[in-house]
């Protein structure tokens, strides 16, 4: 089995993360840019070791989150363009 590391992208701000309590109910709002998170969405949930949750709206995924994977390809085709 292969893992992924997940990584922010340049420019996150941990702090601006509204982390909810272990016990509160889960909110419908993204935890970085409050934007609604529609019923039927699946957002990207994570959980601090002490049971805080954060979840993250598919616009911020795709704008603050990758893979270390691709954060490696993408560091490689820069040096390659810059090597021609």
């Amino acid at each position: 089995m292969r893992r992924t590391k997940l990584v922010t992208r340049p420019g996150f701000d941990w702090s601006l993360v509204a982390w909810g309590r272990p016990d509160s109910p889960r909110s419908a709002l993204c935890s970085y840019c409050r934007a609604g998170i529609g019923e039927y969405d699946v957002p990207l949930m994570l959980w601090k070791n002490d049971g805080h949750a954060a979840q993250f709206c598919d616009e911020c995924v795709e704008k603050w989150f990758t893979s270390e994977d691709e954060s490696d390809r993408t560091k490689n085709n820069t040096a390659q363009r810059w090597r021609r």
